[in-house]
This record gives C-alpha cells, structure tokens and sequence, in this order.
C-alpha cells in the first residue's frame, strides 16, 4: 500500500551562538556585561566592546518562561528619531580574524525578544543589514517567541558589520543577541561571492529533537521533524567530510521513510530559492535489497539520476535557482525496480540575495575611521560609510557609481554653512585617498564638526589623513556640488523600499 508522509517543520532560528572549535568567532549577549556560558557550553560576552551608542535594557520577569535562552533576556535599544533624514544606522562590527586578501564565508545569525521591555506593548519595526547590504526588515511581536534570522555569505575584508536602523518614526531598534560563525569556504560553493544566502528552512527528518553544535560544528540549527515512520541508522559511523556542506552526523543517523515521501515550504513565494537534501543509508542492504527514487517538483522530475543513498556516507544533492509557491510540492518517487522505500535524512532550503553592493574604498574607510578615532562626536559613524545609501554617513558625500565607491567630500552638516572640504584639495590627486573633514572649535574647548551654533568659532582645520592644513572658514555657496550629492543621499531616505521583506518564520508542512 502507498503510504504518504507529509512532513512538518515549523523553522524558529533560535538565538544562541554555538562555538565551534575554531569556527567561533562572535556570541555576542546584546544589553549584557561580562561572561556566560550556556548549558551547551556556548561562551556568551556581552556586547560593551562592540557597540557604545544605545541603551541596554533587561525583559521584565514576567515576559520571561524557563524555556526562554538567558542571552535573549536583555537586549540593547538605539536611539529613534522622528526625522528621516537623520534616521542612522547602529553597526556592530566584528572582527573575523584573517588577512584582507582572503576570502571567507561566515554564517550570521541575529535575534530579537522584545519582550514589552519598555511596557508601551508596541514591538518596533526595522531594518537589518550587513556590510552595506539590505538583509530583511524586521517586524517584532508581542509573541513570547524570539525571532531569529540568519545569513551566509563571503567576507571580503578584515571584519564584517552587521547593522541594525531605524525605518519608521517613533520605532526604536534593538537587537538580543548576534552570532557569527566561521564556515569551510567550499561550503555553499553554488552561491557565487557576491551574494549571500538568507535562511527559509533546516530539518532533521525522522529526529525528536533539535540538532545543534556541538553535533555541529558550524552551529547550523537543525529542527527537529519527528514522524511515525522515522528510522534509525545501524552504521556505526557516517562519513560526512566528503560531501561539500559537511553535514553533522547526528542528523544522518535519523531519516524518514515511505513508499512515496511528499514535502513542501509553505509560503515561499521566493524565486532563486537554494535546495539541499542529504541522504545515507540506514541499513547494510542484503543480496537482492535495493533502494532507489527519484525527486519530482509536482509533476516535474528534478533529479538527473536515480537516487541511492550510500551506507556509512552522505549523499548531498543542491538544487539552484527554484521558484516556490504556496502550491509547490517535492515527491520521492521509487523506481520500478527497487525493493526498498525512499528515505530522507535532512534538508536545508535558502533564498539568494541580490547581488550584493561593494564596500566603500577600504583607504577612504581607513581614513574616517581615523577621524573617528581621534573625536568622540563621529562614535555615530558605523558601518559602511556609503551603503546602504539611504544610511550614508551624515557629513559626509559619497561617489556611488565609483568601483569601489569613494568619499567624494566630508562638509558642514549645518546646511547655512555650504563650504565643504573635499580630496585633492592640497594638491593631491583625490584618488591618493585625501581624506579630510573640518573640524569648529568652540570656546570652552568643545569641540563640534560641522556644526556652527552658539559661542563665536575661532579656528578651522582640515584634518588629513596625511597631514594637516590650516584653511578660514569660506563663504556659502549655493550650488554648491558636494552639497547636492549629499542632498541626493539624504532623499534616498524617504525613497527606501516599503515591501522589504518580511521575517521568515519559515516551515515545511505536511503529515503522516
């Protein structure tokens, strides 16, 4: 009889970084001090060395379930403004440890508990990003659930910044805790550099429990999908170094099986969507016992070949560029000859990005960086200082059509003082990178960029990366280009896409 298992997976990336060996890099407790390790011997820090703007708050007790992670307990709030064109973003930049030459990938994940934190039961919306890319917005409920959202992709620098901003007045961002984790680069090797890859689904078919590091070493969070007709492997051990994404063991002990196996990812709606399924067999197959199927999406056979999964291995199979809709069903289909079910050990579905936007020039970062540094007044210069574009850095103008796109001129952030300073200015060429910005110094030894309110100014320095240079404060002109390419930067801000994309409180349905 032709039995139909239909299998559920309610995805909930859930917030908890899990080191591994030395894959971990970052399990940041957001709102937290000190040190903790969980009750899988996650070392959690808090995130004081990593972001000094904003205002870490606690979930009140009574927000609070046993079943709800110490880490998510406190969060860090940033600042809102009910003025779009000083809507900022809050970046937490994280260090990865290896030469700017190399390539790596890493797995990020960011979580969020509001937890009425603030009692006005009004979750915030927002937006999240990394390295100058949209990654999704960020929609906060009242829900005792966190909400956790996670991305692959390759680094290309000495750190990555993952940024969280304001989208709407009065909403306050906040984040609970952020994770970062260091991946083979040979891993998810279908995705091209440029883009990344955003989490829709991980299952562990056939288990009753969520398989998570240390079984992983690379703290991928496999959700559990437990079934009436789950299997146990015999194999004594299962290699899984040989396929590409190296999937943890635990998860190929366990597998589900019928004579016809159907599956689906409920609102998708996502075209470019990356498939994964990996497969092992569970039993020594006798003289004469065979097990082969084949994979159809509805009516359409996906796969090349029979499937016949190895014993004591792994066989991983990648499917690319998949459109999914609310309508999509997966069918293991036996074949005509084989004497054994299909099974089904673990799968893993993504969304690809757009082609993600390349970093401003690392000299023009370095430069601000500096300055930054050197004045207090700038610790709201996060991130990458171009991109997003709608979050450029404010007194600053950017050249987004340069490959890479280049700081064009730093100028007043006052907009009745129009003189700007910009590169090249002392003689130089602008591409030696002369990074400048004029800083007012006010009586009482306070210090303002840009800024030319109150007390009589009595000096103007050009700062430079290479030097310094004394100018008098000009006169303002109208017109004035750096001014209208900053103008046009900060128009993008109202112009941000409204229909970003939802959190992905992601499943894959079905029953037994």
């Amino acid at each position: 009889m032709t039995s139909y298992v239909i299998l559920t997976l309610f995805l909930f990336l859930s917030a908890a970084f899990l080191p591994a060996q030395n894959e971990l890099i970052a399990s940041i407790n957001c709102g937290a001090s000190g040190m903790y390790t969980d009750e899988n011997s996650i070392p959690w820090t808090g995130d004081a060395d990593f972001m000094q703007i904003g205002f870490p708050k606690v979930v009140p007790s009574i927000n609070v379930n046993d079943n709800l992670p110490l880490p998510m307990r406190t969060l860090r709030v940033f600042p809102n403004s009910d003025n779009y064109l000083i809507w900022k973003k809050y970046c937490y930049s994280i260090d990865i440890g290896t030469a700017g030459s190399d390539l790596v990938r890493i797995l990020v994940r960011a979580s969020f508990y509001y937890g009425n934190y603030d009692g006005l039961s009004n979750p915030p919306s927002f937006e999240l990003m990394f390295d100058g890319n949209y990654w999704t917005k960020v929609q906060t409920t009242l829900d005792n659930k966190p909400l956790s959202y996670e991305t692959i992709y390759v680094v290309k620098a000495k750190a990555t910044n993952i940024c969280i901003a304001q989208r709407e007045p009065g909403m306050n961002p906040f984040i609970s805790t952020l994770e970062v984790c260091r991946l083979r680069y040979t891993m998810y090797n279908a995705v091209p550099a440029n883009y990344a890859l955003f989490a829709m689904a991980r299952g562990a078919f056939g288990s009753n429990k969520t398989i998570r590091y240390p079984d992983d070493t690379y703290d991928r969070i496999w959700f559990e999908v437990p079934s009436a007709n789950a299997v146990t492997s015999d194999a004594p051990s299962i290699t899984t170094g040989t396929t590409y994404n190296e999937p943890p063991m635990a998860i190929m002990q366990k597998a589900i099986t019928g004579s016809n196996l159907s599956f689906w990812v409920p609102d998708p709606s996502a075209f470019n969507v990356y498939m994964y399924l990996y497969f092992s067999e569970v039993t020594s197959l006798s003289a004469g016992e065979t097990r082969s199927f084949l994979l159809y999406r509805d009516k359409i056979l996906m796969s090349a070949h029979r499937i016949s999964p190895p014993y004591e291995s792994v066989l991983e199979l990648s499917y690319t560029n998949l459109y999914l809709s609310n309508d999509t069903k997966f069918y293991l289909v036996p074949t005509a000859n084989s004497t054994l079910p299909p099974i089904l050990n673990a799968m893993e579905t993504y969304s690809l990005s757009q082609e993600l936007n390349e970093g401003t020039d690392p000299n023009d970062v370095q430069g601000l960086e500096m300055l930054k540094k050197a004045y207090s007044v700038l610790r709201d210069w996060t991130g990458d200082p171009c991109r997003p574009s709608s979050y450029s850095w404010i007194w600053i103008s950017c050249d987004l059509n340069a490959d890479p796109p280049r700081v064009t001129a730093l100028q007043q952030g006052n907009p009745n003082i129009g003189k700007s300073c910009s590169p090249g200015s002392n003689g130089k060429d602008a591409t030696d990178t002369e990074v400048k910005i004029k800083i007012r110094v006010r009586r009482g030894g306070i210090i303002k960029i840009g800024v030319g309110i109150g007390a009589a100014i009595i000096g103007c320095i050009i700062v430079t990366v290479f030097g310094y240079c004394l100018c008098s404060p000009g006169k303002k002109k109208k017109g004035d280009q750096a001014g209208a390419e900053n103008g046009a930067n900060q128009e993008e801000r109202q112009n941000r896409n409204a229909g970003a994309e939802e959190s992905h409180q992601d499943r894959i349905n079905g029953t037994t």
